[in-house]
């Protein structure tokens, strides 16, 4: 599912899936990709060499994917772009001339060595994917490999330190948990601002105890903040309104946060400065939102 998903965001419009000897049973088991609604690209089976062979040489056919690798929709995205600029150790090019030969080479986890037939010229060739070696599925234990590793990439190439070095640490537990529930990244987001207004509530009441409280409901708040964007790419529910609604979220949060924190501390000291400190953070709310929203949009 995950490499189906992968290729399709790559730009893959057909997908045959090679499975030998599929029997009913095989295939009813694996008729949930082909129900996904998140699956839109023209899916199709093959289960003998033969059949794959025919496949191969159609002109149609551009990529052959090792299925048993968590493939990358980025390089997926690149050589069917035909750009060449970064050679992958992964990619190889194989004459259609060869297509039989691959064919039987073929089982169910395992690929011929596609680096022995790969050839200099790339006109009319297949593309193959065979997956870097950290990426690839040979055992049971490998799945929960390759788990940790996708929640690693779950992050964010903008992310803050404190994002990287500290929040992402947390918030892969919270993702853990929350992608096999029916939680949607937008429901996670309302959470997190709901959690995040919560924190602003007790810091507004300007006493230790309530700050305490606070600090914990704002840090959980962060943590989800986060948590919401892991789930929507790990699951691919990626949408422009999610986006948008997060950053609305987190900056409602921010505003009410330091509002309250500034108000709380003039109910503790009775000093006023403190007062125009909280209303510095409204007034800073709307330029904050506009940088963020023209920066992401």
């Amino acid at each position: 599912m995950l490499n189906a998903l992968n290729l399709q965001c790559g730009g893959v419009e057909r997908l045959v899936v090679y499975y030998r000897n599929l029997k009913p049973e095989d295939r009813q088991r694996l008729q949930g990709i082909v129900d996904d609604p998140r699956i839109n690209l023209q899916l199709e089976w093959a289960s003998d060499p033969q059949q794959l062979a025919e496949i191969l040489h159609e002109a149609s056919i551009r990529l052959l994917v090792n299925g048993s690798a968590v493939q990358s929709q980025i390089e997926v995205r690149q050589v069917l772009g035909g750009d060449d600029s970064s050679e992958q150790s992964s990619t190889y090019y194989i004459s259609r001339h060869d297509a039989d030969r691959v064919a039987e080479s073929l089982d169910d986890f395992e690929v011929v060595e596609w680096r022995q037939l790969s050839v200099e010229s790339r006109a009319n060739a297949l593309v193959c994917l065979a997956g870097r070696s950290e990426t690839r599925v040979r055992e049971a234990r490998d799945f929960k490999i390759q788990q940790r590793r996708l929640l690693k990439l779950g992050g964010l190439s903008n992310d803050s330190l404190m994002d990287r070095w500290v929040t992402r640490h947390v918030s892969r537990y919270f993702t853990r948990v929350l992608i096999v529930t029916p939680i949607t990244p937008n429901q996670i987001t309302w959470l997190h601002m709901f959690m995040g207004l919560g924190a602003a509530w007790y810091f507004y009441q300007g006493n230790h105890t309530a700050d305490l409280v606070g600090g914990v409901l704002l840090l959980v708040s962060a943590w989800l903040d986060s948590t919401d964007g892991e789930v929507a790419r790990l699951r691919f529910q990626e949408s422009r309104f999610g986006g948008m609604f997060d950053i609305i979220a987190d900056n409602v949060v921010h505003f009410a946060v330091f509002f309250a924190i500034g108000m709380g501390q003039v109910q503790a000291t009775g000093q006023v400065m403190y007062q125009y400190m909280g209303e510095g953070g409204g007034v800073g709310f709307p330029d904050v939102f506009f940088v963020d929203a023209v920066g992401d949009f």
